[in-house]
């Protein structure tokens, strides 16, 4: 650390100076805020101050409170809460606002971050406490007395840890969306801003007093209004600003904008006079911002009134489209009774306009609530309202699809459900509108309400987590980012979108597995950081070697990028009882999921999970557990297929049902299955070999809990510089160098996975092994698997064991021709054995029977291919086949020899780790 600065430090906590820091970080994310309470007296201040840090307790959140003598009257208080790591303003900002309702602290307004004289929002800035000087701060506790050994006070400081923040955000979501209820109506628009600008005596007060500097409590509260209105309100925000006194960084002037957007309601003209403005409060609106869906109702009503029969009739239609709406809805129904007696219109007409013009609204930012409430006051009838209620889910970002069944599904926010008497409907319509089915007027409702969706809905074929447009070079997945929000990550960026609701009309289902986390744009050096904590903290704490520590990685890392790939791997985790097979899998799926997330289900389902899910991990399955349906869901997955089924209400309608996953198992045995061989990953595992010395696993799962955010942000960024590699055709280039240097090696059909984790291996390996050379790990992989894979294809020959078993009676019985004893009808010398199909296939199955092997072929023609097919594994395994036809009868006759006794397929199933 600086010399200087920590001379500043020490003086600061002796009180000789004092020091101030900025809240608000580049990235938007804070690690602390702050509450103030003054205006009051002293005492008023601080019960508040008390009252306000007690009710956090309530939620298991721990603050601090700093006494801030002002050399007044008054003193002020600070109730301080720090983060354990960095949180996106918006989202403390929210949380705290709802906190304060929460502990209903009556008219007073308190500072926080994003709001007036801002401590982590707007200013940023905020004097730390223990300073001296005319005006003295310190950290007090319960009795008001200033705390003890300041170092040792610091260093007790405790931190809320994310889990913490989370529990209080969703504690105070009723509080959240009320208050959000209450702001919507003061949102405008470009248009309206004029009205503000014409109308707003605050505002004109500070364009007045711009060049003497704005107070920053008051350029704050005028912050808060004119955010709403885009980019004509903060042109004028910077104006101001910047004819202010000092120096003005319009850089982080914006930044500041763009924290505020859709966090704080306006302040009011009420705040605004406490805060010092000398204005007077207007009668109405509350904010400066609400001039800018201001109506003046008395000018109105003369032009309307002034006009002729006829105009009138034109002049109220074209008022009821375009203002009616802007009227606060409580003050709706005076006015058409206004219009009735001083226009002369009956009510009736006034009534059908009115309803006309809320029909046409699209209700943005409306709660559904508040529609039907609105929707009740107009006399709508029960398909009136269904058809609002349909209007209010697509003025707010929600969409309605057919599904491959033809359901109709309603798609808003996280939810997606299907239109009807089911139980995730109810639930919704409940916790949204309070209505039941009890009322035959509500299936009414739900009625028009799906028939409006059937409409206007979407056919979406196969909704998954994940779909890949390789035209554009473009994917667009579903990790449960915390906003709800989709990603689309193209070979230049990684950006959010609204899912369903955006440009490219891209509707995802969330992964049901995964945890949400909150995605960060890092610099490069976070970017970096998070890497190396992945590894560190996951792949490096596989009992693994380190050559399959990173096949791991890359293996996992691929998912977003499923669609590049034809075959995709099985990861077998082997070994032993108790040597972190189980654990390797869990430490992968707690980094994709956030929680282990092993699985032991049924085919059936494996179908459902694999379609909705990136990776589903089975633990401790061995041999005799791999079904025929077991292995034809795993083979579909590697495969890439789809499984058909029939339509549901159809008698020749089909649905496919796509596994959208990567895939792993563990287990004890070497899974000697030979659809699975050649496309399996195998890894051994060995704690004892390869495990760390100091291994405590809760440690290791609180530590992925922690930087999970941040290495899920990292890994969409790293799928990014992946995708521009694919772009230039760089897959290709592995292909083409795998396929010269590793021809006919047992994992070819999976060329096209190891080329893609390649690519993730250029982007990955550099920042976390810089010394390590990508080629010779990649050589190193497919070498390992092809020696396993050689082992285990040996092994699992039926032809090879049935084979040796015949030699092997033969040694036993020192032969050298046919024997009395001998049960088979072919000779055999302990070297050589010769005979035509048929005759070799009843000694197969004689043989397969006296030695409990298995057979799967019955006829000489399918035991001829299967032979010719099994000369190269048989030769591996020591024997030699040869086939020479039969001139006479045009039969093949066969000729197995063992060249060299010594040779057996019970060579090591275990290939040893290259070094």
């Amino acid at each position: 650390m600086n010399p200087d600065f920590t001379r500043r430090i020490a003086n600061h906590l002796k009180g000789a100076s004092k020091l101030g820091m900025f809240a608000l970080r580049d990235d938007g994310r804070v690690k602390w805020a702050a509450v103030q309470f003054d205006w009051h007296s002293v005492s008023g201040a601080w019960d508040e101050a008390v009252a306000y840090h007690e009710s956090l307790l309530t939620f298991g959140i721990r603050s601090y409170i700093e006494r801030i003598d002002t050399g007044l009257d008054t003193d002020e208080f600070k109730v301080w809460i720090f983060f354990e790591e960095p949180i996106d303003v918006r989202r403390v900002v929210s949380a705290i606002r709802a906190s304060i309702a929460k502990a209903d602290l009556g008219d007073h307004i308190p500072s926080i971050p994003g709001g007036p004289e801002v401590l982590g929002g707007d200013a940023q800035f905020a004097w730390l406490p223990y300073f001296g000087g005319a005006t003295t701060s310190t950290f007090v506790n319960r009795a008001m007395r200033r705390t003890g050994d300041v170092k040792k006070f610091v260093e007790s400081l405790r931190t809320v840890s994310m889990d913490e923040f989370k529990k209080l955000e969703m504690a105070m979501l009723p509080f959240t969306e009320q208050m959000q209820d209450q702001r919507a109506n003061f949102i405008g628009s470009a248009e309206g801003f004029g009205e503000v600008v014409r109308n707003c005596p605050f505002l004109k007060w500070c364009d007045e007093n711009a060049d003497e500097g704005i107070p920053s409590p008051l350029m704050s509260a005028l912050m808060t209004n004119l955010v709403r209105f885009g980019a004509a309100g903060n042109r004028k925000l910077i104006e101001i600003g910047r004819r202010g006194v000092g120096e003005f960084n319009e850089a982080a002037f914006a930044r500041r904008l763009a924290a505020m957007i859709g966090v704080d309601a306006p302040v009011t003209y009420g705040a605004i006079k406490l805060l010092g403005w000398p204005g007077t409060i207007p009668a109405w609106p509350e904010s400066p911002a609400g001039w800018g869906i201001h109506l003046d109702l008395d000018l109105v009503a003369r032009t309307i009134g002034a006009l002729s029969p006829h105009e009138q009739a034109n002049a109220l239609r074209e008022h009821f489209r375009l203002d009616f709406n802007h009227i606060p809805p409580e003050k709706q129904q005076p006015w058409l009774d206004r219009l009735h007696a001083e226009i002369g219109v009956s009510f009736e007409d006034l009534m059908m306009l009115a309803r006309s013009a809320f029909d046409v609204s699209e209700f943005t930012g409306w709660s559904l609530k508040s529609v039907l409430g609105a929707a009740e006051g107009h006399d709508f009838d029960p398909e009136q309202k269904g058809s609002a209620m349909y209007r209010w889910l697509a003025g707010n970002g929600g969409i309605s699809y057919l599904d491959d069944a033809g359901k109709c599904i309603a798609a808003w926010k996280d939810s997606q459900m299907e239109i009807g008497t089911n139980a995730d409907f109810k639930a919704f319509l409940y916790r949204e509108t309070g209505l039941t089915f009890k009322s035959p007027k509500v299936s009414r409702i739900v009625e028009a309400f799906k028939s409006e969706a059937l409409l206007h809905a979407v056919r979406v074929s196969q909704v998954s987590w994940l779909r890949t447009n390789r035209a554009a070079s473009t994917i667009y997945i579903h990790v449960n980012a915390s906003d709800r929000k989709i990603f689309r990550i193209s070979p230049d960026k990684v950006v959010q979108i609204d899912n369903g609701a955006n440009d490219d009309r891209v509707l995802l289902l969330p992964s049901p597995k995964m945890s949400q986390f909150d995605f960060r744009k890092l610099s490069k050096p976070e970017y970096e950081k998070a890497l190396r904590d992945l590894d560190e903290t996951v792949f490096q704490n596989m009992a693994c070697s380190r050559e399959n520590q990173l096949l791991c990685a890359c293996w996992a890392l691929a998912y977003p990028l499923l669609d590049y790939a034809g075959s995709k791997p099985h990861l077998r985790c082997e070994g032993s009882s108790a040597k972190g097979k189980s654990r390797g899998l869990e430490l992968i799926a707690s980094t994709i999921y956030g929680t282990k997330q092993l699985d032991k289900i049924s085919e059936a389902a494996s179908y459902a999970v694999g379609a909705q899910n990136p990776a589903i991990f089975i633990d401790q399955i061995e041999t005799g557990d791999m079904t025929q349906a077991f292995k034809q869901f795993i083979l579909t997955a590697v495969s890439g297929i789809q499984k058909v089924k029939r339509k549901p209400g159809t008698v020749s309608g089909v649905i496919s049902e796509p596994v959208r996953c990567i895939n792993a198992t563990s287990g004890i045995d070497n899974l000697q299955l030979p659809e699975l061989i050649n496309r399996t990953f195998h890894v051994e595992f060995d704690s004892q070999k390869y495990g760390k010395p100091l291994y405590i696993a809760t440690d290791i799962d609180q530590a992925i809990l922690k930087i999970r955010s941040a290495a899920i942000s990292a890994h969409l960024q790293l799928i990014s510089k992946v995708l521009r590699r694919l772009n230039a055709n760089e897959s290709q280039i592995w292909h083409a160098k795998i396929n010269a240097d590793h021809q006919n090696h047992n994992t070819i059909r999976l060329n096209e996975y190891y080329a893609l984790m390649a690519l993730i291996a250029e982007e990955f390996v550099p920042v976390i092994d810089p010394r390590r050379d990508v080629k010779q790990l990649v050589d190193a992989w497919i070498d390992y698997q092809n020696e396993y894979g050689t082992i285990t294809a040996v092994q699992s020959n039926q032809l090879v064991a049935i084979v040796e078993s015949i030699f092997d009676e033969a040694d036993k019985q020192k032969i050298s021709s046919k024997p009395p004893k001998w049960q088979y009808d072919i000779p055999c010398d302990g070297r050589t054995l010769h005979g035509n199909a048929n005759k070799l296939l009843q000694a197969f199955t004689k043989a397969s029977t006296r030695h409990r092997l298995k057979l799967d072929y019955r006829s000489e023609n399918t035991l001829s291919r299967r032979l010719k097919d099994a000369a190269p594994l048989m030769a591996k395994a020591g024997f030699v086949l040869t086939a020479v036809k039969d001139g006479h009868l045009k039969h093949d006759v066969f000729t197995i020899t063992r060249h060299d006794l010594t040779t057996s397929t019970s060579v090591s199933a275990k290939p040893r780790g290259k070094k």
